[in-house]
């Protein structure tokens, strides 16, 4: 075999792996039926679970992007309703403007296909996270 038929036939072999290797590539940032997925998705919650929290008891919520601040007050809500701030980016926070009630159970909602990223893309997930602050009676005895 010439010296030349060697070399284009690994060409040959080169050229079908790299285009294997692409095509791989491509789908793998594809979601089921081919469309590329640039969903926004919710990494990480961190919030008071259960019973015991603190009156200052604050929610955080992890994205993989940063997000749009208004669309997430806008589709957030604690129940019983208590004023909240929003801050962050892809680390957001939802913290209650005043202490909460002690002794009270309270219940954290995202609603679901509501909130965006930066970039307008909407977020499908939602999440509920519910949890009481503890009752802080303390009492005091003083000497007589």
């Amino acid at each position: 075999m010439a010296r030349s038929e060697k070399v284009l036939r690994k060409y040959k072999l080169l050229a079908a792996v790299t285009g294997c290797l692409l095509a791989l590539l491509i789908q793998c940032g594809k979601a089921p039926g081919g469309a590329r997925d640039d969903r926004p998705r919710l990494m990480r919650v961190l919030a008071p679970a259960g019973t015991g929290a603190g009156r200052d008891a604050v929610v955080a919520l992890s994205f993989d992007r940063p997000m749009d601040l208004r669309s997430l007050a806008d589709s957030a809500s604690f129940e019983p309703q208590i004023p909240f701030a929003v801050s962050g980016e892809a680390e957001v926070l939802f913290v209650p403007v005043s202490l909460l009630a002690p002794g009270k159970g309270f219940t954290f909602r995202l609603k679901a296909g509501s909130a965006r990223d930066a970039m307008g893309e909407v977020l499908t997930e939602g999440v509920e996270v519910a949890f009481s602050t503890r009752s802080d009676l303390m009492e005091i005895e003083v000497p007589s």
